[in-house]
């Protein structure tokens, strides 16, 4: 028996799913089908590969504008695709209708026979469907709800505000969550336009190839007494059944279906769950948590204490907001071995008594845990002040010259707080809440102007929250910081839209955002140095870690070349007193070549007949001066500077008074000596300095005045963070309330009409112009090799194939000059020049030159000091090829854009070439 012939569609269906019509040649046309079918399919895969490569094309960018512009063309090349199939399936039907080789149609009644058969084995059983399936489907669709209530979020956060939500103006008024809000708009108008012209094109196209014709008979609705005879239920049910809008069914062998009316609105109770959840996430509060370390404070170090009587204070910066309670200072204190277990260390917190401790019991548990109360915030910087009273034996002199008296603070000791961050007003409020960092944002083509004023915010704000990470970026990379203060620092003309109504000042348009900005460049610095002003400076949490006692304002009263020091309360201990000072020679007003200090002060005199105490007096960890002192308890003396200590930016004065002991006199109870350096006592300077004699160690003196930053003409991006990170390695040279505010220059625009006080030169070797290279100790060389002069051993071997950062201290037309040149990518400048930050490691530097190429640790030497020879390794092929690689390395990251479009077209290019090929190859 012959089958029954069925219309090319239908038994083409059957023949893909292994029917009768499996085995049945295929026709040319349906051949023809199948080879247009492979194309279409080959050049869909190959739209889908061209979505993510524009994604790609915009990774290395990405921003909500940029997203939003590659958006539209990932959508327009798929609706090209869709028309192109549509197209391609136009020409196959015209293909189709023009062919000869057709099979009848059958008759409609042997083809309904047809259907009804197949239809008999077709199981359709709603109990087979999986307690899996039916959790998933469930799911799916309460995701597709949130996700619903979710874009609806705008709409409730209103409603919210007008019933009196008062977190709405912290939550809803930034900028993170404008912008937000924006790219969310934008998104929902192009996706439904986008989805509106996809819709109405399908509804006209089946309106034109299927709206005239009759083809399609809708079925014949099935009444209450089919259903009920269908299912072999009493009609009733069937009725009940169509009435309720929830029930639950239950099945039973005997009396069938049985429906059971729910009453409890359970949607409804769903639904009111998923509406608070999406109304509470917006409208929480955001509390904020943070825990920094003394490491983290500057301290690189553990700090060990040594004597019997002594008091370690320790500046905590908080937030100037309520703490929330489990806000705690975490302490790591380990008593000295020898110690006995009854010595006591008592913690005061701004000279309030919190708890006393016994040697033992920190022997057994160093870890200490102090709470913070929660008004601690709002009276300034938590001040924690350890008092030690220590001994190991009955004879404390001779514990104490044993070095039995001593306990170390860990560095891991830290502090720990939380507030809830309030919505702030002033600007001195923004600064005095910062917790987590903050971010200080340029335009991404940025002015000279801005990029000094947006260095200077950058070196102010990292100066003073040393503890917290601050970032300097441009503003498309904005989006990477949400829910960061931002400081924005910008122009009028490259104001955002949403901001693009403020004048010149300093503006909070957000809760988490501060505006500078200004019309003209020279005003926009104004603007940035009020930054700088007491009252600001006063908001600042950290603004006063390590505050010098030195005063210039009161110097400039009494005495003009003169900046007092001192101290206000006495310091003691057993058998030697020790008083420490910082003296900033930048705080005179003329560049010292030497100091000149005078001390005035208090001392307990000996308390031995014929003994004396003596003092000594350190300058930069140099012994210069010692002498016996007599019984009068009054010091005033002069010490000079002696020329075998050089000067520094931050010279370390340190004075011992040492007193005799007699074992007798030596017991636990015995008498504590006192030493106090009154505030009457000043440095002055002496002599001036030469070019000559300035260096890596002394250059800082210069900072606090008016200087210049020249950079190469083309502003790169990392050019101008290596400019953001000098302004902040100058200020960390300087005392607390002095600045460092260099204007930014290129080197076609500087001119030595500016007179500037420094000068600092930042860029590639090769764009530097040789004008400033004539008074550096390292002309303009590719390669070199510094020697010792004594034994001729190699210190360093300049090496043109890797990458280097050479800094010297020389001139240029008498100015003094610091220059800091990469020979192959100017990014290795910032990392330079954030070594130079560390204080420690910066100590450690000697000289006009340094070196560093990446690794842990930076070379100096004294150009006096050693032979530099320029030699010439270029010739050997294995550093030209470095040599060539870097520099195709640096041109690859200066040209990213277009570079990385280009590989994304030519990729698209061969896999479209793959695909068509291979469908070519196999028609012929």
């Amino acid at each position: 028996m012959e089958p029954i012939p069925f219309p090319p569609r239908r038994e083409r269906r059957l023949r893909s799913k292994g029917g009768w019509a499996a085995n049945v040649p295929k026709t040319s046309s349906e051949q023809q089908s199948k080879d247009g079918s492979s194309k279409v399919s080959r050049f869909l895969k190959a739209g889908l590969i061209l979505g993510p490569l524009v994604l790609l094309g915009q990774a290395f960018d990405w921003s909500p504008e940029n997203f939003m512009l590659s958006l539209p063309i990932v959508i327009i090349a798929s609706y090209g695709l869709i028309a192109l199939f549509l197209l391609i399936s136009c020409i196959r039907f015209i293909g189709r209708s023009m062919s000869h080789d057709r099979s009848p149609e059958p008759k409609d009644e042997v083809y309904s026979e047809q259907v009804r058969k197949e239809s008999e084995i077709i199981i359709d059983d709603y109990r087979l469907n999986k307690p899996v399936n039916r959790g998933v489907e469930t799911v799916l669709s309460v995701a597709v709800w949130a996700i619903f209530l979710n874009l609806l979020q705008p709409i409730f956060t209103v409603v919210m505000w007008l019933a009196g939500v008062r977190l709405f103006q912290t939550q809803v008024f930034s900028l993170s969550a404008i912008e937000a809000t924006t790219f969310m708009f934008k998104f929902i108008f192009y996706l439904g336009l986008v989805s509106f012209i996809i819709l109405f094109s399908w509804a006209s196209w089946n309106y034109w190839r299927y709206g005239r014709l009759s083809r399609r008979k809708p079925r014949p609705v099935m009444s209450d007494a089919e259903v009920a005879a269908f299912y072999k239920v009493p009609l009733a049910v069937v009725e009940e059944a169509r009435e309720v809008k929830m029930a639950v069914c239950a099945l039973d062998d005997k009396d069938g279906i049985q429906i059971k009316r729910v009453s409890l609105p359970i949607k409804e109770i769903v639904a009111s769950i998923l509406l608070l959840l999406v109304l509470y996430t917006p409208l929480s509060a955001e509390a904020v948590a943070n825990t920094f370390s003394l490491k983290q404070l500057g301290y690189a170090d553990d700090i060990t204490v040594i004597g019997s009587n002594s008091d370690l204070p320790i500046t905590f910066p908080l937030p100037r907001v309520p703490l929330l309670p489990g806000s705690t200072i975490n302490l790591v204190v380990e008593p000295g071995k020898f110690l006995n277990d009854n010595s006591t260390f008592t913690f005061y917190l701004n000279d309030k008594s919190l708890g006393i401790y016994s040697a033992g019991q920190l022997k057994a548990r160093p870890n200490v845990q102090l709470a913070l109360p929660p008004d601690i915030g709002i009276l300034g910087p938590a001040k924690l002040t350890i008092s030690a009273h220590v001994y190991a034996t009955d004879r404390i002199c001779v514990d104490y010259q044993r070095g039995y008296l001593s306990y170390i603070l860990r560095n891991s000791s830290s502090i720990t707080y939380n507030f809830n961050n309030p919505a702030p007003r002033t600007v001195a409020e923004f600064l005095s809440t910062i917790a987590r960092g903050v971010v200080v944002i340029v335009p991404d083509k940025p002015s000279p102007a801005e990029i000094s004023a947006g260095a200077w915010t950058y070196g102010i704000l990292k100066r003073y929250y040393s503890h917290l990470p601050v970032k300097f970026i441009f503003e498309k990379e904005r989006a990477q910081y949400e829910g960061i203060p931002r400081v924005w620092v910008t122009s009028k003309a490259n104001l955002p839209a949403a901001m693009s109504a403020y004048g010149d000042g300093l503006h909070l348009p957000f809760a988490d955002t501060l505006l500078i900005t200004a019309n003209d460049g020279e005003i926009l610095g104004q603007m940035a140095r009020q930054l700088t002003s007491p009252e600001i400076l006063a908001a600042i949490p950290s603004a006063s870690i390590n505050i010098s006692v030195q005063n210039q304002a009161e110097s400039k009263d009494k005495e003009k070349g003169k900046v007092f020091f001192g101290n206000t309360t006495s310091q003691s201990d057993i058998l030697t007193v020790g008083v420490d000072f910082k003296l900033y020679p930048a705080l005179l007003e003329e560049v010292p070549g030497s100091l000149k200090v005078r001390l005035q002060g208090r001392y307990s005199p000996s308390n031995i007949a014929g003994k004396q105490a003596r003092l000594d007096v350190f300058a930069n960890r140099t012994l210069i001066h010692s002498e016996l002192l007599d019984d009068s308890g009054i010091l005033d003396k002069e010490i000079y500077f002696p020329p075998s200590v050089p000067l520094k930016a931050r010279n370390a004065l340190g004075l011992e008074f040492v007193y005799p002991f007699e074992t007798a006199n030596c017991k636990v109870d015995g008498i504590s000596q006192t030493a106090q350096i009154l505030k009457s006592s000043y440095f002055q300077g002496k002599d001036h300095l030469s070019f000559d004699e300035f260096n890596w160690q002394n250059i800082g003196i210069l900072f606090n005045k008016k200087g210049a930053i020249v950079i190469s003409d083309y502003a790169s991006e990392d050019i101008i963070r290596a400019v953001a990170e000098t302004v902040a390695w100058l200020n960390s040279q300087l005392p607390p309330g002095t600045h460092a505010l260099p204007s930014v220059y290129s080197t076609k625009d500087y001119s030595p009409a500016a007179k500037p006080v420094y000068l600092i030169l930042l860029g590639l070797v090769d764009e530097i112009p040789e004008g400033f290279q004539a008074g550096i100790p390292l002309q303009r060389t590719k390669n070199y090799t510094i020697y010792k002069k004594d034994d001729q051993s190699v210190i360093y071997r300049y090496q043109p194939a890797v990458n280097t950062v050479v800094g010297q201290v020389g001139n240029y037309q008498g100015i003094p000059m610091v220059s800091l040149s990469a020979n192959l990518q100017v990014g290795i400048l910032t990392e330079a020049l954030r070594y130079l930050q560390d204080t420690k490691s910066y100590d450690t530097l000697a000289g006009d030159i340094l070196v560093y190429n990446g690794d842990p640790q930076m070379l100096s030497v004294d150009s006096r000091s050693v032979k530099i020879i320029g030699e010439d390794f270029s010739s050997t092929y294995t550093t030209w090829f470095k040599t060539v690689w870097y520099k195709a390395v640096a041109l690859v990251k200066r040209w990213q854009t277009p570079l990385l479009w280009g590989l994304g077209i030519v990729l698209l290019l061969i896999v479209v070439n793959l695909l068509f090929g291979r469908v070519g190859g196999r028609k012929k």
